[in-house]
């Protein structure tokens, strides 16, 4: 109680964390634009054969054609020999010109290289999160430093592979800086007052949403995934802010045995906030005394529990998924409000998975289809 003391005093919710869970939030912008755009970027678009174009072989129609027929003789005496496609045409027309699968030709029997691009993505992701972890030992903002250059590093690299090979390794160290919202979200509340982070803690996935529907908007305006790639290292800039405006969590610092670094912190985000506090150290390691060295996070929030809804999250429709989570975010608040963030995030993850269940059961055609989005959205 020591502690929460402290933050009334200093502001609770004031300026300067308002200016911090924005940048830090922001993150969250980053996170899903890079899922959502390399989703869009692996879209398949019909396609057929190159050598049609030479003579001998069988015209074909755009479809999905991994084998292609070859006249053997002459025009009184031939045969059609089936011939596996080494080189495809691909329709453009829609609204990505360029993608990933024409760039590398994952269709056919490559078509398993764009699953992979996927699954390696999320295992980066929950091995990141698992390195977040680390954050209890060499501190929040470490953390937030080596994920925040490791993503720029990361969202470079992928416009400038050759192969696909290399693409799919680029792909897992993407999904490595995954932590870096989780701890932004953690440094947050460990310098916000209690009665607001119930708030704080669901109002800082808006950006997930926003991001969830930019990334329709940033496809439709460059069109090819390299392009598009380069695009998004774009807000990458919001680390500097990070960087430089965001400090250590003053409460690892305190149980860290770092009183006087917390105790200066906490001076820092007082006069932002324009308060002025009289600081007391011997307070301060007062609280540290009738702690327990432990993470912030719940058992419900373990790192592996995290990894584990990042594996199983996916999209379903850019633009109305992101919009419908922004009510979600509301929801969240006022049932964490009320009825405490555990039981809410069990409510809500239990009524997902039976709306899941649901969908394939719901029959299609007529009213049902609206039925069976309904209980998708």
């Amino acid at each position: 109680m020591e502690y929460e003391s402290v933050l009334k005093e200093i502001g609770g919710f004031g300026r300067v964390q308002k200016a911090i869970f924005l940048a830090l939030s922001f993150t969250s912008f980053k996170a899903v634009l890079d899922l959502e755009l390399m989703v869009l970027t692996l879209h398949e678009s019909k396609f057929r054969c190159a050598q049609q174009n030479s003579s001998d072989y069988v015209a074909q129609n755009y479809s999905e054609h991994c084998r292609i027929s070859r006249l053997v003789g002459d025009d009184t005496n031939f045969t059609l020999i089936n011939e596996t496609c080494t080189k495809f045409d691909y329709q453009h027309g829609d609204v990505i010109s360029k993608s990933m699968v024409e760039e590398y030709d994952l269709v056919c029997d490559r078509k398993h290289y764009a699953t992979g691009m996927m699954s390696v993505f999320f295992l980066g992701c929950a091995l990141g999160m698992l390195f977040g972890t680390l954050g209890d030992k060499i501190g929040r903002k470490k953390i937030l430093i080596v994920c925040g250059v490791t993503d720029l590093i990361t969202t470079i690299l992928p416009a400038f592979m050759p192969t696909a090979e290399t693409q799919i390794f680029a792909r897992f160290l993407k999904g490595f800086p995954a932590a870096v919202y989780y701890q932004g979200l953690l440094i947050m509340e460990e310098m916000t007052e209690e009665k607001h982070r119930a708030v704080l803690g669901n109002l800082y996935w808006l950006f997930w949403c926003v991001g969830y529907m930019f990334s329709g908007v940033v496809v439709y305006i460059f069109k090819e995934w390299d392009k598009i790639q380069l695009f998004s290292t774009v807000f990458c800039l919001n680390y500097i802010v990070i960087f430089i405006v965001v400090p250590e969590s003053p409460r690892w610092l305190v149980l860290k045995g770092r009183v006087e670094e917390a105790v200066d912190v906490l001076k820092r985000i007082a006069k932002w906030n324009g308060i002025k506090w009289e600081h007391k150290v011997s307070k301060v390691k007062m609280w540290r005394k009738n702690q327990q060295e432990t993470s912030w996070t719940s058992p419900l929030l373990s790192s592996s529990n995290l990894a584990m809804f990042a594996m199983c999250y996916f999209v379903l429709n850019v633009l109305l998924n992101g919009a419908v989570e922004i009510p979600s975010s509301f929801i969240g608040w006022l049932g964490s409000d009320r009825y405490g963030r555990k039981y809410t995030t069990v409510i809500i993850t239990v009524l997902s998975g039976f709306c899941l269940i649901a969908v394939p059961i719901v029959p299609t055609g007529g009213v049902y289809n609206i039925v069976k989005a309904v209980v998708a959205m």
